[in-house]
């Protein structure tokens, strides 16, 4: 099967509040690929996700999600293609876990059908993979912090977009889960021929499930590239502000305050 383009921008520039956050930015993201964005607080991390969904518009430049411009598609197929975890979930709706799930099957429903066995099917299979499915005639009101963010999760699975971004996914989550979640998310990239954006301040957490990295230096500056060329110490430090150690433990990098 040939490896198909998910995202790509060209020239993308971003400000905020008179500050640039990054200028002639040209991402390229493939079926499977996964990319993760770093950087410190107020670096464009989130306002680039909210961008590449299409919540604002750029300053400069433009955005494709599977060869075509955001800006000239509907809403509808935008749905289908990119989906998104925010940082914080506002589901104080009175509905149950297996009905926020099927909320994610919505892009995927025509006209004024209703939600068929093969939508339910795939809620179930999404509430099973983040361990919810014992809780799917639960009130989400009477959910933890966790439950709802593997939830959310959850929804975004049953959305099956293209597309998945992901701002902050390990909020809320153990360590556990946090590593669960990611290998989730990755096998559906391999399985669907989908990829994955996200950010995030975990460095060792991106190091370790994205191959290609953007780090946001914070003065309108970036480094785009492998993980490893760009999760140097060199880098980090100089995006972070503190001395970042870099180390091997096997096959993985780990990164600590040096």
């Amino acid at each position: 099967m040939s490896i198909g383009s998910i995202l790509s921008t060209r020239e993308l520039e971003l400000n905020i509040a008179g500050k640039t956050l990054c200028k002639n930015l040209n991402l390229d993201l493939s079926e499977g690929q996964s990319l993760g964005v770093l950087g410190r607080n107020g670096t464009g991390k989130t306002t680039l996700l909210h961008t590449l969904l299409n919540f604002r518009v750029p300053d400069q430049g433009s955005i494709s999600i599977c060869g075509k411009n955001i800006r000239e598609v509907s809403r509808t197929e935008s749905a289908l293609n990119t989906g998104i975890l925010f940082q914080n979930s506002n589901d104080e709706m009175p509905a149950t876990v297996m009905e926020l799930a099927l909320m994610g099957r919505y892009p995927h429903i025509s006209g004024w059908r209703w939600e068929n066995e093969n939508d339910t099917a795939k809620a179930r299979e999404a509430l099973i993979s983040m361990e919810l499915d014992d809780l799917a005639d639960r009130q989400i009101a009477t959910l933890s912090g966790g439950e709802r963010q593997r939830l959310a999760l959850a929804m975004l699975l049953t959305q099956a977009p293209k597309l998945y971004l992901l701002d902050e996914p390990s909020n809320h989550l153990d360590v556990g889960f946090q590593i669960k979640a990611l290998n989730v998310l990755k096998g559906r990239l391999a399985e669907s021929g989908s990829a994955l954006c996200m950010a995030s301040h975990d460095i060792n957490l991106t190091a370790r499930f994205c191959e290609q990295i953007l780090l946001f230096i914070g003065d309108g500056s970036f480094v785009y590239g492998s993980a490893d060329s760009v999760l140097s110490e060199k880098n980090l430090t100089a995006a972070y502000g503190c001395p970042i150690s870099r180390v091997k433990s096997g096959n993985q990098l780990v990164f600590f305050p040096g």
